[in-house]
């Protein structure tokens, strides 16, 4: 199984539609699934813990969802990892799509551990490149897994174009922020 995943990590990185397209005949119980999942997330709030723990301020910004703790950091990984991957299949879903959850979970689970490997590259790059590089190397790495993101969502869901699962997620991701944002505002406005 670990040489399967290590193939398709790589076929990810040079034909990602192709890969896409394997992702949906992989097949991994739920509890294989989960645990990987689990994995990839917790070694990403490693990873994220250790970048700010190596870059302390002497003032750091006020932050309304608490200091970054390590279980704070992988408490708002696992949050926003469910959240993404609930979200990209319910939204699927209501245009029209085909993706099923357990698809849709091992395909963002791939995805995030590309990611992983681009979060090492950004760490190591911030150790020894001035703050200013290793920044673009996190912003050249989200613009690749917003990339990767679509063309895996087309392909997961059957879409026909990856420019407009773009337009569609980032509608929806306006429209939760949108929901979401009033609702707390709602809350703090009646306390």
């Amino acid at each position: 199984m670990t040489n399967d995943l290590q193939q398709l990590i790589t076929t990810t990185l040079r034909d990602p539609r192709g890969a896409a397209k394997q992702a949906q005949v992989y097949v991994l119980s739920i509890t294989q699934l989960l645990q990987l999942a689990v994995l990839v997330c917790l070694v990403g709030s490693i990873l994220t813990s250790l970048q700010i723990s190596l870059y302390p301020t002497d003032n750091p910004p006020a932050s309304p969802l608490g200091n970054f703790t390590p279980f704070s950091v992988a408490f708002y990984g696992f949050l926003s990892f469910a959240i993404l991957t609930l979200g990209t299949f319910l939204g699927g879903k209501l245009f029209g799509g085909k993706g099923t959850l357990p698809a849709t979970l091992f395909s963002l689970t791939l995805i995030q551990s590309i990611m992983v490997g681009i979060q090492i590259i950004n760490l190591v790059a911030g150790l020894i490149l001035p703050a200013t590089i290793a920044s673009w190397i996190g912003i050249v790495g989200f613009a690749y897994f917003i990339f990767l993101f679509c063309i895996f969502v087309a392909e997961l869901h059957r879409f026909r174009s990856p420019f407009m699962v773009f337009l569609g997620s980032l509608g929806f991701f306006l429209i939760l922020v949108l929901v979401f944002g009033s609702i707390v505002l709602w809350l703090v406005a009646s306390v």
